[in-house]
């Protein structure tokens, strides 16, 4: 894992998309239209958080989740974080998009996603934040943080 100062995806690092290196992706699921641009197609210079909303938004039409980690580099949990959401990638495979958002690289993205703290954790379903978690975690909590809802049980 290369943390710079771009927007990162945690699967499979194997290509910069997009007409600045901010976003980092190739997932083993179907490349979302945000990340399937090429530099000469892109109408202007993205910012992370107008690549970030685009790529959460896409994710609704594949029915893939995303974990965004807003993390910074000084920050000593958001680095214990790193190697949890490695091993969660790894499990989850194409069931899971993470991505990383470097806060001091990108504070817009951390505004517009009202992020006063590090780690902060939100969690993207159908394209609409389902949870947010501040703070660090063991491997165990992430998985339940991740674990889809629960459809409620009737008793009869």
């Amino acid at each position: 894992m290369v943390y710079g100062a771009r927007l990162e995806s945690v699967c499979a690092l194997k290509g910069t998309v997009g007409s600045n290196p901010t976003l980092t992706a190739t997932p083993s699921f179907p490349i979302p239209r945000a990340w399937a641009r090429g530099h000469e197609r892109m109408a202007a210079a993205p910012t992370a958080t107008s690549e970030l909303r685009t790529v959460v938004a896409e994710s609704k039409d594949y029915g893939i989740p995303v974990l965004v980690d807003f993390w910074a580099p000084w920050c000593g949990p958001c680095r214990a974080l790193a190697p949890l959401l490695d091993t969660l990638a790894r499990e989850q495979g194409k069931n899971l998009l993470i991505l990383k958002v470097d806060v001091d690289a990108h504070p817009d993205a951390a505004k517009a996603y009202s992020v006063t703290a590090l780690p902060t954790l939100v969690l993207f379903r159908d394209g609409e934040e389902a949870k947010r978690h501040v703070g660090a975690a063991n491997l165990k909590a992430l998985q339940a943080f991740i674990a889809p809802p629960t459809a409620p049980t009737s008793t009869s």
